[in-house]
């Protein structure tokens, strides 16, 4: 099973919090590195910015004890939703 991740805005201003940002995209490379993450990267509509992440892993809980760890959703600079996604081709 894989899992589509979006992340949005917890707060204001998150896209001046350079160190934090920094570190959550550190994390979302070791976690690709390790094939638990597929692709990531972040997308916008007008004044709606989000990021995406597809997780390549079984189980809802692995996904949601390695967002656990995220620097941006641990500083509550950011909240994650999680979604099934079937992986049709790659």
């Amino acid at each position: 099973m894989s899992w589509l991740v979006l992340l949005r805005a917890a707060r204001d201003g998150i896209e001046e919090e350079r160190e934090m940002l920094e570190a959550h995209w550190a994390y979302l490379r070791r976690l690709h590195a390790q094939g638990k993450l597929v692709v990531a990267g972040p997308s916008w509509t007008g004044d709606d910015p989000y990021g995406i992440g597809v997780f390549d892993l079984r189980e809802r809980g692995e996904v949601e004890g390695l967002l656990a760890e995220d620097p941006a959703i641990t500083s509550g600079a950011m909240r994650a939703e999680i979604r099934p996604l079937r992986i049709v081709t790659r």
